[in-house]
Parts: structure tokens; C-alpha cells; sequence
């Protein structure tokens, strides 16, 4: 059960080189590897289908493009367990643009496969309030031509694919999304796997969604049980995705982790922190004390779901 942290702002505000070092420095031995600032998601709301992106590239040209990425990893005893992909994959009145995502995805999974990462976390498509161009049923149907066209991909790559459980916003109003009903998450994950005749999906189970939407984080994942195959661990108030550190929160942490330890849970213990490491929140040299707080945090629950 490796500790890891999501990239994101990391490297970014600190560049590849600085980022994954402070979080080798931290003890973190494996990246949840953020892939998913390829395009403008405003454009994406507008209707848009993104003109240039790396992920409609040959995939010699996408190698190129995330190997310094992937080298400085290994230079500092890092690995990408987990990744996330682009999203949304559905733009309002433009049925097109999912399958424009569907060769998004297919490549993204075959960069996963030459980085060594077994898993890709996919948002589902998820209706806003204000759109009323698709049924649940259609949207049920649209979510499974999307994830069922992966299927070959996903095994040419042996790269698991992941659907989250996620939540939409309407005039600050935090609503259910895609899979953030349990039992909803078990029909998708069940009838793909049947539908790829083996075990190509699974779920990343989101702390901080099920907090929004204040479901409680045993009853969930005790429910949906060995399905879970990753995790994004952060906290909030139940009011923001503020994508914070356990403890900064209201997240029952005990409960979590009883959860897990109930279903057996062995996979990694992977922390979607990005904002409490911040620039636009702390100073830089608080960054790497916040790193190890982070993952003390990680060491505390592996503990706990182990022992």
C-alpha cells in the first residue's frame, strides 16, 4: 500500500524538477499523475471542440511531450500508480464531442501504458440542473458507449480505467453526479466488466465529493466494497471542493478508515491535495512542512486500515 500525491500545482507552480523532488523529500514513493489540463474547459462549456491538444497527437508526439515528466519521476524514486485524465467529455448540444473524447482517452491510456501507470481515472458524464437535451436513461446510455468504447484500449494497455464519484453545482447549489449513489456505481462498474468479459473498471472513491454531498464515507464505500480500486483523499466543510489536507475539514477520518479496513481495501493510499500546497495559499517554504504533513496523514491511515 504506497502513499502518493497528485502532482498537480506542485510542478506546476515549482516546475517538474523542484515539484517531484519535495515530494520525494516528503516520503511519498508513488504520483497520482495529473494529465488533465490538456484543453480550456471554458471552451468545452461554449460548445467548443478543442482545436489543438497534445492527446490528438501521434503517440510518438505525446511520449515527447510527457517524457520530462516521466524522467524526473524515476530521478527521484517516484512512479505515476494512478492518472487522471482530461475532462468533462460531454459538451452541452454537441454529441459529437464525446467521441471526440473517447480518441482523447485512448490515448491517454496508451501513455499510461508506456509510463508503467495501471490506472486511469475517467469522469463520467454527469447532467448539469439547467440541461434538459438529455434523459437519465440517455445519459446512462451515453456514459456506457463512452467508458465501452475504451474497452480494447484498456486491454491492449492493461491500464484499469476508473470512473469517480462526482457532483455538478447549479447557482451554488452542490448536486448529485454521476456515481455518487452508490448503488448507481455499482451498475456501471458491473455491467462494463461484463460487458469486457474481465475486470477492466473500477472505482476512485472521492472523500471530499462525498463530503459536498454529505454522504457519509463508511456506508459508501462499504457498499460499493472491493469495486474501489484508487482513492483521492481530501478534505472540506461541506461547502467547497477545497481539495485541503485531512484534518483541515469536517471529514470523519476514523470512519474512513474503518470502512476500508471492513472491505479489505489494499490498494494505494493516493492524497488529492493539490490546493493545500498551493502558492496562491501558503508561502514556498511551507510547502515541503505541509508535504510531510501530508504524509504523516498517509502513514496514520495505513496503519489503521492494516493493523
Amino acid at each position: 500500500m504506497e502513499i502518493s500525491v497528485q502532482n498537480a500545482n506542485l510542478t506546476y507552480d515549482l516546475g517538474i524538477e523542484q515539484g517531484f523532488e519535495l515530494i520525494a523529500k516528503a516520503g511519498f514513493t508513488a504520483i497520482d499523475w495529473c494529465l488533465d489540463k490538456a484543453w480550456d474547459r471554458k471552451d468545452i462549456k461554449a460548445g467548443k471542440i478543442p482545436q489543438s491538444t497534445v492527446f490528438n497527437q501521434p503517440l510518438d508526439k505525446i511520449i515527447e511531450y510527457f517524457q520530462p515528466e516521466i524522467t524526473a519521476m524515476h530521478k527521484y524514486g517516484l512512479h505515476p500508480t494512478q492518472a487522471h485524465a482530461v475532462f468533462p467529455a460531454y459538451s452541452k448540444g454537441n454529441p459529437d464531442f464525446t467521441d471526440f473524447c473517447i480518441d482523447i482517452y485512448k490515448n491517454t491510456l496508451k501513455l499510461c501504458g508506456y509510463a508503467g501507470c495501471k490506472r486511469l481515472v475517467i469522469h463520467g458524464i454527469s447532467r448539469a440542473f439547467d440541461d434538459n437535451t438529455v434523459t437519465d436513461s440517455q445519459l446512462f446510455d451515453l456514459n456506457l458507449h463512452m467508458y465501452s468504447s475504451l474497452i480494447p484500449t484498456a486491454k491492449e494497455t492493461g491500464v484499469m480505467i476508473l470512473l469517480e464519484n462526482l457532483f455538478t453545482s447549479f447557482k451554488k447549489t452542490v448536486l448529485a453526479g454521476t456515481c455518487s449513489d452508490p448503488h448507481e456505481a455499482i451498475e456501471y462498474i458491473d455491467t462494463l466488466n461484463s460487458i469486457a468479459g474481465q475486470e477492466c473498471f473500477g472505482l476512485c472513491l472521492d472523500t471530499g465529493h462525498l463530503n459536498l454531498l454529505h454522504l457519509p464515507q463508511q456506508k459508501y464505500i462499504e457498499t460499493v466494497g472491493s469495486r474501489i480500486k484508487a482513492l483521492h483523499i481530501h478534505d472540506n466543510m461541506m461547502q467547497n471542493d477545497d481539495h485541503l489536507m485531512p484534518y483541515a475539514g469536517n471529514i470523519n477520518w476514523n470512519e474512513f478508515c474503518l470502512a476500508l479496513k471492513n472491505i479489505k481495501y489494499t490498494g494505494d493510499l493516493s492524497f488529492e491535495t493539490f490546493a493545500q500546497v498551493n502558492l496562491s495559499r501558503i508561502e514556498q517554504p511551507l510547502i515541503l512542512p505541509f508535504l510531510y504533513a501530508v504524509y504523516a496523514c498517509g502513514s496514520l491511515f495505513r496503519d489503521k486500515i492494516t493493523q
